[in-house]
This record gives C-alpha cells, sequence and structure tokens, in this order.
C-alpha cells in the first residue's frame, strides 16, 4: 500500500532528522511518536443525534490538532494531510466492528473551496485507514449550497444553514454507509448528511471524525 511507503519514508528520514511530536513533542522518527500511536483509540460520542446510529471521534480538539487541521485546511497543508494519514491508518484497532460490509463516504466540499483549496481533506487524512479496513469510498453526496464556515454559530443556526446542503448521488443503495468528517462540534453536518442517505433507504449511518469539541 503506498501510505505504508510513505510512513516509512517519513520514518527513516525523522530517524536521520527527528522533529517535535505533533502530540506530546517528544522528539519522533513521525509526526506522532510511537507512544502517541499506541494510545490512538476511537471514542464513541454521546448519542444526540436524529440520523446518525453512532459518532466516533479520535482526538480532543485541543491546541495541537487544531493547528495542525488549520493549516492543512486554510494553508493548503495536503503534505502535512497525508502524514497524519499514515499514522491513523495504525490505529484501527477498536473500530472492526464498524468497518464491516459498508461503503465510506467523506463528506464533500462546496466545488468552490475544493477548487481554492485543491483537495477535500476529509479524503486525505482517512484513505490509508480506508485501504488498511478494505472498504471503498463512494462519492455518494454532493455539497450544492456552499455554506460559510460553522464553527462559531449555534446548533440552530447551523441546522438552518445545512438544510438542503447536501444532495445523495449515487447509484447504488448500500445497507451500512460510514461518513467521516475532521471536526465534530454540534455534529449538524454528520446528522445533515446521514439525513440525505437515509432517505434514499440506507439502514444505517455511521459517523467517524478525526476530532471533537
Amino acid at each position: 500500500m503506498l501510505f505504508k511507503t510513505r510512513y516509512f519514508l517519513d520514518w527513516f528520514i525523522g530517524c536521520i532528522f527527528p522533529e517535535p511530536c505533533w502530540k506530546c513533542g517528544d522528539l519522533t522518527a513521525s509526526v506522532l511518536c510511537s507512544s502517541c500511536i499506541q494510545d490512538l483509540s476511537w471514542k464513541i460520542q454521546p448519542n444526540r443525534y436524529r440520523y446518525l446510529d453512532k459518532v466516533y471521534s479520535l482526538f480532543f480538539y485541543d491546541a495541537w490538532i487544531q493547528s495542525v487541521l488549520y493549516g492543512i485546511k486554510y494553508g493548503r497543508k495536503k503534505n502535512d494531510a497525508t502524514r497524519l494519514g499514515a499514522c491513523l491508518a495504525l490505529s484501527n484497532t477498536n473500530l472492526q466492528t464498524v468497518f464491516t460490509q459498508a461503503v465510506c463516504v467523506p463528506v464533500p466540499l462546496s466545488a468552490s473551496r475544493k477548487q481554492d483549496r485543491g483537495f477535500n481533506q476529509v479524503y486525505v487524512l482517512f484513505d490509508p485507514l480506508i485501504q488498511v479496513v478494505q472498504l471503498p469510498w463512494v462519492l455518494a453526496v454532493e455539497r450544492v449550497v456552499d455554506t460559510p464556515p460553522l464553527f462559531d454559530l449555534s446548533p440552530t443556526i447551523r441546522q438552518k444553514m445545512l438544510s438542503n446542503a447536501f444532495q445523495y448521488t449515487a447509484v447504488v443503495v448500500p445497507h451500512t454507509v460510514i461518513v467521516l468528517d475532521d471536526i465534530l462540534t454540534t455534529g449538524a453536518t454528520l446528522d445533515e448528511v446521514a439525513r440525505v442517505i437515509k432517505c434514499q433507504g440506507v439502514k444505517r449511518v455511521i459517523g467517524i471524525t478525526l476530532a471533537y469539541v
């Protein structure tokens, strides 16, 4: 797998030129040290959603992950997403029951935002993990309304702004869909995507995010 080659190349270079672990600061041969990688564990979030059946998240949204994601999304640091994604691929141990007979759907960017950024960070971050569990990506949902950043808005306003922002475009209707995103705040985006998917007859929608607030 390509991500394994990339991970070991980073590791080899890091052995010669170590850098601080992004999470704990210890010198390491990768963006996350071996201790932080061993501690990776996906956490089930409280069930407060109307359409999502479950949501799992990896990191609490503290300063280090906030800085990394900001650089990836607004500094166009795709390489950082690729390197972090290679580490995430080692974290699938407690998600085996989730990754069973499902398809994976990244939360889509609007066409204008994807053109400006050059990539969908969700796909780049999670692709190594999805390769490990050998599930297909399906671009089943399209963002048809270009909403502004929602981070500082209340749950009610988020829900109104996201209403009808997404459209199901796939031909197939699988039994289970895993929707992936970078940050979970109120969950409004994930739940709206889940609503659109379940309206097509999908029985189960699981959300997975890199970080949670």
